[in-house]
């Protein structure tokens, strides 16, 4: 590891700290040749993100407890909580998303997915789907590289049956 990424891992671990102790919100990090975009669902959530559902769905959020849901009671359809972010690069740069997510299922397999969407075209970026833990954990997308300046960022909860989906801390971290 060179000199440079180590003292720019030590900064971004330095700067996560800093963030963390104080007030919390949502904001971008930016640092070198990195960053880093954030929203831990505090400070009027209900201003950046929306909630949709085809069906019988519904969400909301914890503020200022700092989190977000999604629920969705039919065995069809879907219901997602998404916003939009402004990335501080375009063009040359790789990224990758992740939340963290757990569920409330009753017993239902959970079936969610984590997207990040071109806003202009609606085309997928990146995706990752499948079943969520009922602890919290990170889900990651595969990286992308070259997208816009400005993507969607979404998480979808398929119906397979009453079931409630917890997001928290969400992020976009770009290399460029």
């Amino acid at each position: 590891m060179n000199i440079r990424r180590l003292l720019t891992a030590s900064a971004l671990a330095v700067a996560c700290v800093v963030a963390t102790a104080g007030p919390a919100h949502a904001g971008i990090i930016d640092m070198d040749d990195y960053s880093w975009t954030t929203d831990r669902f505090e400070n009027d959530p209900a201003s950046r993100w929306t909630i949709w559902s085809n069906g019988n769905g519904w969400g909301g959020f914890g503020d200022p407890a700092g989190w977000g849901y999604i629920a969705h009671t039919q065995t069809t359809g879907w219901t997602d909580i998404g916003r939009d972010v402004e990335l501080p690069v375009d063009g040359s740069s790789e990224c990758q998303a992740f939340i963290h997510m757990f569920a409330d299922n009753n017993g239902y397999r959970i079936s969610a997915r984590v997207e990040v969407i071109d806003p202009e075209t609606w085309t997928y970026l990146a995706e990752d789907g499948g079943g969520v833990a009922s602890t919290p954990i990170e889900h990651f997308t595969p990286k992308w590289k070259n997208g816009p300046k400005k993507v969607r960022f979404r998480v979808s909860l398929f119906g397979n049956g009453p079931q409630i989906l917890w997001l928290d801390n969400m992020v976009i971290h770009c290399v460029y």
